[in-house]
């Protein structure tokens, strides 16, 4: 997984980070680095260039966080925890928001990283559940919800990563920066 950078090319911090060593110079054996073209779109302004689609209602992540009656495939929690020390940190300081279908949480979108008020996105979306609105809904929510706190959103993605990219515009996030991020197997 390429690191997440700011657009200053400072490595994004969350609340979970700790000072351990990069990554990069405990690796034993011959390093192999992959080159990986990654797009920061970052927002300049709030507007929609289509109409609310008619997805599934989207929820506030932390409504149902702890809910062990609603179905995850997606695992939120343990995406929770890879990008924060505990649900209550998330909950004090991130952002999150699902849709819901059947019982079961198929999209979502949280504050992966965060750095002062800068917040990059974290997304997915169930694989049967795709190209139906979903993704667009929650991060919709997320983008919107960030602005509403005065929060700056930072959206990473791969240059081949074309659906991630054409979201973030349909959202109204513009290109701010272009670059090259290296990252080595384990």
């Amino acid at each position: 997984m390429p690191a997440a950078l700011v657009s200053s090319g400072k490595p994004a911090r969350s609340p979970s980070s700790t000072s351990k060593p990069d990554s990069s110079h405990t690796v034993a054996g011959p390093r192999r680095p992959v080159h990986a073209r990654l797009i920061a779109l970052t927002c300049s302004g709030w507007h929609f260039r289509d109409r609310p689609s008619p997805a599934s209602p989207v929820t506030p992540l932390r409504e149902i966080l702890g809910d062990q009656t609603i179905g995850d495939p997606l695992k939120t929690r343990e995406r929770v925890g890879r990008f924060w020390r505990s649900e209550r940190l998330f909950m004090d300081g991130g952002l999150g928001y699902c849709a819901i279908e059947d019982g079961r949480i198929v999209s979502i979108c949280i504050s992966g990283y965060v750095d002062g008020t800068v917040h990059t996105v974290e997304i997915e979306t169930e694989a049967g559940c795709r190209q139906r609105g979903l993704g667009l809904a929650v991060a919709r929510a997320f983008v919107a919800g960030c602005l509403q706190r005065g929060f700056l959103v930072h959206w990473d993605c791969m240059q081949s990563n074309t659906a991630s990219r054409n979201l973030a515009e349909r959202l109204g996030l513009v290109r701010a920066d272009e670059y090259r991020c290296y990252y080595f197997k384990l």
